[in-house]
This record gives structure tokens, sequence and C-alpha cells, in this order.
């Protein structure tokens, strides 16, 4: 049975200093990272991307993280990636194979 897996993933930038060249790191659901693109993330803020990928009868984890460099960093700066998060989705058929 196929469906469509609706995921929401939140980028939230808690730090004292804003966030730039902010990008979503998805290697199940690549559709998220193109949704998400590049963006900046103002210190107290968060920002939401919402992405679609295809449910097959299995369950589907999906892993995001976020990379960023602080804003007015140096040229060359190397990203921070934040620690990973994940959730599943499954088709109702899967859902109903679970005893």
């Amino acid at each position: 049975m196929l469906g469509t897996a609706h995921w929401r993933i939140t980028v939230t930038n808690a730090g004292p200093v804003d966030a730039a060249a902010v990008t979503v790191n998805d290697p199940t659901t690549p559709a998220c990272r193109s949704a998400a693109g590049t963006f900046a993330l103002p210190a107290g803020s968060s920002r939401q991307i919402h992405c679609d990928s295809l449910l097959l009868a299995l369950p589907v984890k999906n892993t995001a993280s976020a990379s960023f460099v602080a804003a007015n960093a140096p040229a060359g700066t190397v990203p921070t990636t934040t620690a990973p998060s994940a959730a599943v989705a499954c088709s109702l058929l899967c859902i109903l194979a679970v005893p």
C-alpha cells in the first residue's frame, strides 16, 4: 500500500547569536533538504519546513539535522551540525500488521 508521509521539521536557534547559511541534512528524504533551502535564523527563533515522501508498507524512519555558521563568521568557517532528530511514519497497512 502506497501513501505519503508528511514531515514537519523544526529548526530552532536557541543560541545567543544569529545563525547564517542554515541547511537541513536529511539523507532519507532529500525533498526536505530541498524544501528548506539555505536560510538565516535569528537567535531565539524557529523555522518549520514541510515536506513529503513516498510511504510504502514498511515504516520509514526519517532522521534530520541542521548545519549552520554563526552570522558574521569569517569566510571558510566550518559549519556546526546539530544532533540529529528522528520520526517514524507508517502506512495504514503497516499499522494494521502490528499484533
